[in-house]
């Protein structure tokens, strides 16, 4: 990991993160949070919100596409939550510095 990528993740607040998907496969979207993916850092929650509306609309245009794969990445999409860097849920997937 580049120093200035965990810099920036030291100093971020929020995450948009998106539920695993399974060999290409699977929506795991019952995962425990701390599985999910970190799909962007933000620096406040209304930023991320601001993201999260941007990775809605971008997963309901996906939706109608007819590969598997993409519908899985857009329905991903669409259940992209913002979370607080410190919340308990994600802290063991966080690198330590």
């Amino acid at each position: 990991m580049k120093a200035s990528h965990a810099a920036a993740l030291a100093l971020a607040s929020w995450y948009l993160m998106i539920p695993p998907i399974k060999d290409g496969k699977q929506l795991l979207d019952h995962a425990a949070l701390a599985q999910w993916q970190i799909a962007a850092t933000l620096d406040s929650a209304d930023n991320c919100k601001i993201k999260k509306r941007e990775f809605t609309d971008q997963g309901n245009q996906l939706i109608v596409d007819p590969s598997k794969s993409v519908k899985l990445v857009a329905r991903a999409e669409l259940m992209a939550q913002c979370v607080d860097s410190s919340d308990p849920r994600i802290h063991s997937r966080l690198p330590s510095f």
